[in-house]
């Protein structure tokens, strides 16, 4: 599913954080949920649906899903980016099991991104289109499949904020996220090798 988001502008910018960990989990006892807040959406629009396993939704779409690994669904978006992103920044501002800070800093296109996840030390590449980002409307249907597991090997809790800038210094995005991975009862052992992600 990644690749395919990867194609929207605007997600790339959204979702960032989310394309990156997953989705919140709560209750489900090996899997991944997602929980989020839309402060603001700017110079764009955006509305993604899951056709099931989410218990609330808004004009943004789905909201407070629940999944378990190896789960498939299908996802409806319509995007609206209404100017062409040449430079400006995405920012994660969080916190890792409620304690441990969890910050980072990309471009938005023109270069990849280098993260090293906390705990785990785990390093991800995220793999930046081209600049310009130019203004584009998308809407589709695509299926997506969950991994059969949990591709960190660990329960990671991170609760915070993404926020995306664009070459101006206008907010074009400003969004909580509050995202969990949990294990199977087998899995003990953290994923080591780095982790590489291309969004276009």
């Amino acid at each position: 599913m990644a690749g395919v988001i990867g194609n929207l502008s605007l997600l790339i910018m959204l979702a960032t954080a989310v394309a990156f960990l997953g989705l919140y989990a709560s209750s489900v006892d090996a899997g991944l949920t997602a929980s989020r807040t839309v402060n603001a959406l700017n110079h764009a629009s955006a509305k993604l649906t899951i056709d099931q396993g989410c218990a609330s939704s808004d004009q943004y779409g789905s909201n407070d899903c629940s999944f378990r690994w190896g789960d498939s669904f299908n996802v409806d978006y319509a995007v609206v980016l209404q100017e062409d992103i040449t430079g400006g920044s995405i920012e994660i501002d969080a916190k890792v099991n409620k304690y441990i800070p969890f910050q980072a800093s990309c471009a938005p296109c023109g270069a990849p991104c280098d993260i090293t996840v906390p705990i785990i030390q785990q390093n991800v590449t995220i793999d930046f289109p081209p600049c310009p980002i130019t203004a584009t409307e998308l809407a589709d249907s695509i299926p997506a499949v969950l991994p059969a597991s949990n591709p960190l090997g660990v329960k990671l809790h991170v609760a915070g904020s993404v926020k995306a800038v664009d070459q101006n210094g206008d907010t074009v995005a400003d969004i909580d996220l509050d995202v969990m991975l949990t294990n199977d009862k087998a899995e003990t052992q953290p994923r080591t090798t780095p982790m590489y992600i291309k969004l276009y």
